[in-house]
């Protein structure tokens, strides 16, 4: 067991040296540095990805504004109404009556 005793004599300076090398001091504050280096750089990327994602959001709602659009657009031109007109300005006629040709019962022939 090592005791250390104080007197007049003895430098608090070269104590401190004596203790923590210098060394010590130098790794502490490298690691500070290099925390904080990792601060900013994980506020930078995840500033960066808010805005992506805020980019998407807008791009998406576009692309949905659009098909919808185009969705409106193929039912319009596939409407029925649509059809009508075109078939009324046509060639055709329209049918008032409609006479099915019935057909009698089978009858199996026999030689």
């Amino acid at each position: 067991m090592k005791i250390l005793l104080f007197n007049k004599k003895t430098n608090s300076g070269i104590l401190f040296n004596a203790i923590f090398g210098g060394g010590l001091i130098k790794l502490g504050i490298a690691l500070v540095i290099l925390m904080t280096g990792g601060y900013i750089f994980q506020v930078s990327e995840m500033t960066k990805e808010t805005y992506a994602v805020q980019r998407h959001t807008i791009e998406i709602g576009s692309v949905m504004d659009q098909n919808r659009d185009q969705e409106y657009s193929f039912l319009q031109s596939n409407s029925l109404s649509r059809a009508e007109a075109l078939l009324d300005g046509s060639d055709f006629e329209k049918i008032n009556r409609i006479h099915f040709i019935e057909i009698p019962e089978p009858q199996v022939a026999l030689k």
